[in-house]
């Protein structure tokens, strides 16, 4: 009897804590550094959705292995849906470059919502450059003595992999140069460091608008609405070629559903919010259309088998 009134005196609790939830901050964690394209969405929808809950949201950035380090942060956080997770298309990536992940990715978070939709990134070079086709790219690469370098912003992430790709149907030796962030490799990019760089399109808009890098291709099987001057990798002479970029919030495995539910609904409001897609839109984003948790997850589990082939067909090296 004792241990049967406990039990519903806990629940009561739970149901309590759950019903004013959130009573505190939250914190919104990515694995990237400050001025990325991940890092000006992530304080888009962080403010929008401190408005809609009615508590802060802080930004975390926790750079290091090209998502890695954050990930197993919040995979290791208390599932009470105060520490969330922006993950993106390098997320899929990273369940078939490393084998020896610190969590299971398959169960260690729980799906809220997808809240970009499927962006391109855009190959860059430095404004000198001899480059200005794909074709002078596969040209300029097999006159070379050695490999030519292209940058990414990290390990197994979109700008690395679309590389990889183009290094592999293009069939010329490339040298993969992954920086500790978007910013360092566009820096190196303007330099002439390194031949190329898949940027993500808002980082990259106005340093081509501002004629510091040029734009040679985007990695999408449609133009983008952003850059629709701009031919695709596939147009350019490589059909099939396609890698994306997207973004979407999770948190940690057994956060109560009520909790994600209300999670769900409150980032329903902020990509529907005109603020929010005035904004996402000036940095080169399309809101998502809202969506339930469960078809989060399916995309983000129909995004791993994709990149398990194109990583597969790449060629690139599981770590």
């Amino acid at each position: 009897m004792n241990k049967t009134i406990g039990l519903l005196a806990l629940l009561g609790w739970l149901g309590a804590a759950q019903a004013a939830y959130p009573d505190k901050p939250l914190t919104l964690i990515l694995g990237y550094t400050p001025g990325g394209a991940a890092d000006a969405v992530s304080r888009v929808i962080a403010q929008e959705l401190g408005n809609e809950l009615g508590q802060q949201v802080v930004v975390s950035n926790r750079p290091g292995g090209a998502g890695v380090l954050a990930s197993d942060l919040v995979a290791k956080a208390a599932p009470d849906g105060y520490t969330l997770l922006l993950v993106s298309s390098a997320n899929s990536v990273n369940n078939s470059i490393f084998t020896k992940l610190p969590y299971d990715p398959a169960t260690a978070f729980a799906a809220v919502m997808q809240v970009t939709h499927e962006a391109s990134y855009v190959m860059i070079v430095s404004p000198q450059s001899s480059i200005h086709t794909v074709a002078d790219l596969v040209s300029y690469a097999k006159a070379q003595s050695g490999p030519i370098s292209y940058a990414s912003a990290g390990t197994g992430g979109g700008p690395h992999l679309a590389g990889a790709l183009l290094a592999s149907m293009a069939a010329v030796p490339m040298t993969h140069v992954p920086y500790k962030g978007g910013s360092p490799a566009m820096l190196d990019v303007m330099r002439g460091e390194v031949s190329f760089y898949f940027s993500s399109v808002p980082t990259a808009l106005a340093q081509i608008r501002g004629g510091k890098v040029r734009a040679v291709a985007v990695s999408t099987a449609q133009r983008s609405t952003f850059l629709p001057g701009v031919p695709t990798v596939a147009e350019s002479g490589m059909p099939g070629f396609s890698v994306s970029a997207w973004y979407g919030i999770v948190v940690p495995a057994k956060t109560p559903r009520a909790v994600v539910d209300k999670l769900n609904a409150a980032l329903s409001k902020v990509v529907a919010s005109p603020a929010v897609r005035s904004q996402l839109a000036e940095q080169g984003e399309q809101p998502a259309a809202a969506q339930t948790p469960e078809a989060f997850q399916r995309f983000m589990d129909a995004e791993t088998k994709k990149y398990a082939k194109v990583v597969e067909i790449a060629g690139v090296q599981p770590q």
